[in-house]
């Protein structure tokens, strides 16, 4: 019987099989001739024949799947794996750092209080005999100084009512029913010589607040809440006391901050000069702002300054931060000076009047000013004078000074000089010099103090820290050229001393190593050569830590020690040397001294000056 069209349409739909792809190709091949048969038209391929061909199909296709899975299984072996993980780039594994170690610690001694309660054995009682490598105890890391404000400072576990903590802290103030109030410096602007200008400004400030100023840390020349050191380590602990400014140590005022209960309110405060900040202005203008520039602080204020949550118990949330910006040349004009320092206090001054709200018990300024804004005789204090230097310091600058022998001291501000200038300034120093040593025969020393990172010629950290970006080759070259001809004229002239130098040529009392050895900065110093054995005396370990002392104590020192020079001799300020507060305090304190009867001091000159001639 013949089949109609559809009939065989529909035959042939019904029995279609589709090929798998996955399967090997020797299969694939198979599959294919095997799907042409069976759709083979039905009066080509009997009946029994086309069922064994579909039974066939179905177990081919099984064995395929079986195969596929075999092989599979094979290639994704755990060896495999293995190859694949040792594969992975060691960057994407993430590394064990120090604070997982301090974090670990943390988590084991809440675990175990009582290992709170075993002593630290410091590390001068390990035997330092033994030659063999030495037993590692504990990960070394950075000692802190118990002043420096560290992120981990722990809150204190009693805290202490208001009214009680301040009648002991502030017993003047709280005498007159008043709460503490505090004015902080959190940055102050410039170095070390003219930080002293503008502190004292802020003591007076202070003062006309009725509140009290916090001495601020102190590293590298710089003064405010962030810096390492405690400010006695700079300077003699009351030297603002005696310019008639009561003052509060750091350390003093943060135990406060994180024991009174409730935490005191803060503000922050930015004084700005109008020059660096915004443009043309009425010249008697004053600008306040609410908030901060973000050239300030520019995420969280209170993180940049120091005192955050963790580091004090300031509470910032109440007030707003607050900018006060001067007029432009208000320092070239006496009534606009006196009007910008009236409102400044008006700014910052309570005025019950306009709001029940009092202010905050702590201010804490960014100070960035460059000139004195408050005249202290006007106002009935004391006038500004240098801070005295901590006395350790004045003691190793005089045993430095008689270490030597009779010596010309140079100081020498190279930044800001042109190179063309510093080179014929430099062709003229080594005349200078040979003509000094004519009119003083026993000369025999120099002693250089300079920004330039004289002990490393080439390289080394510079002693100032705005000169650091401004060092190129041609500075290096001028500096080789000069101590190559110093060094040809000393077989008859001067020996060159440096810090570095002056320090192998002194021998310390006992106890003045002692006293150093025991302060934070060379204590760091130390505690990182002292992990190697056999390191040596104490006197060696206090050469080398004070040979890497903080760039802010070793311009104390040399400014210290040239006070005390036979002969003072520096640049033609704008010409040779850059105009300097650092020189100008070294010229008032030798005219202090010029006709002072001590036999130790032995001073020629109070200052001579050299030229580009």
């Amino acid at each position: 019987m013949t089949s109609s069209p559809n009939q065989r349409r529909m035959t042939t739909n019904r029995h279609q099989l589709i090929s798998i792809p996955s399967s090997p190709p020797s299969l694939s091949r198979s599959v294919n001739i095997l799907n042409r048969v069976a759709n083979t038209n039905d009066d080509v391929v009997c009946p029994p024949l086309r069922s064994f061909l579909r039974l066939l199909l179905r177990r081919i296709r099984l064995l395929g799947f079986i195969l596929c899975v075999f092989f599979g299984l094979i290639y994704f072996t755990p060896s495999h794996f293995r190859n694949l993980l040792s594969q992975i780039p060691p960057t994407t594994l993430s590394p064990v750092t120090r604070d997982v170690l301090n974090r670990l610690d943390k988590l084991q001694a809440s675990f175990d209080p009582a290992d709170d309660d075993q002593p630290f054995e410091p590390i001068g009682t390990l035997d330092r005999t033994d030659s063999a490598m030495p037993i590692v105890t504990s990960l070394p890391g950075k000692p802190v100084s118990q002043h420096t404000s560290s992120p981990s400072r722990p809150l204190p576990p009693n805290p202490v009512p208001a009214e009680e903590l301040d009648r002991v802290i502030c017993p003047t103030q709280s005498a007159a029913g008043l709460p503490c109030a505090f004015l902080v410096p959190g940055f102050v602007g410039e170095q070390e010589t003219k930080a002293q200008i503008h502190l004292h400004q802020l003591g007076l400030l202070a003062l006309n607040l009725n509140r009290t100023l916090v001495l601020p840390n102190v590293s590298k020349s710089r003064m405010g809440t962030c810096p390492s050191y405690p400010f006695d380590l700079y300077y003699h602990n009351q030297a603002l006391t005696h310019l008639g400014i009561p003052t509060i140590t750091y350390s003093d005022f943060l135990n406060w901050t994180l024991t009174r209960n409730p935490s005191p309110s803060a503000q922050l405060v930015a004084i700005l000069d109008g020059k660096n900040t915004y443009g043309d202005r009425p010249s008697d203008s004053v600008r306040l702002e609410l908030g901060l520039p973000e050239t300030v602080f520019p995420t969280k204020p209170e993180r940049n300054i120091c005192l955050g949550k963790g580091k004090s118990g300031l509470n910032f949330t109440s007030f707003y931060p607050l900018t006060l910006i001067s007029p432009e040349r208000w320092h070239n004009f006496p009534e606009v000076r006196e009007h910008f320092g009236t409102q400044m206090v008006n700014s910052l001054s309570v005025n019950q009047e306009k709001s029940d709200k009092p202010n905050p018990l702590v201010l804490v300024l960014n100070y960035d000013l460059r000139h004195p804004v408050f005249d202290p005789q006007a106002l009935n204090h004391l006038p500004f004078a240098h801070f005295a230097y901590a006395p350790v310091w004045t003691t190793l600058a005089a045993i430095l000074a008689r270490a030597l022998p009779p010596f010309v001291a140079l100081h020498w501000r190279q930044e800001t000089l042109g190179l063309e200038i510093l080179e014929r300034c430099t062709r003229s120093l080594i005349p200078r010099l040979r003509s000094l040593k004519s009119t003083f025969p026993s000369l025999r020393a120099l002693y250089v103090s300079t920004d330039y990172p004289i002990e490393d010629v080439g390289g080394g950290v510079p002693h100032s820290g705005t000169f650091s970006k401004l060092i190129t080759p041609t500075h290096h070259r001028i500096m080789r050229d000069i101590l190559g001809d110093f060094k040809a004229e000393g077989q008859h002239g001067l020996e060159l001393v440096t810090f570095n130098r002056a320090l192998h040529l002194a021998t310390f009392p006992t106890t003045l190593v002692q006293k150093l050895l025991s302060l934070p900065n060379i204590a760091e110093n130390v505690f990182r050569s002292r992990v190697i054995p056999g390191s040596g005396t104490n006197q060696e370990l206090l050469v080398k830590a004070l040979s890497e002392l903080d760039t802010g104590l070793v311009g104390i020192i040399e400014k210290l020690l040239v006070v005390r020079a036979n002969i003072f001799l520096t640049g033609i300020p704008g010409e040779c040397s850059k105009l300097s507060s650092f020189t100008h305090q070294i010229v008032e304190q030798r005219l202090n001294l010029i006709d002072d009867d001590d036999e130790r001091l032995n001073l020629w000159n109070v200052v001579e000056y050299w030229d580009a001639k």
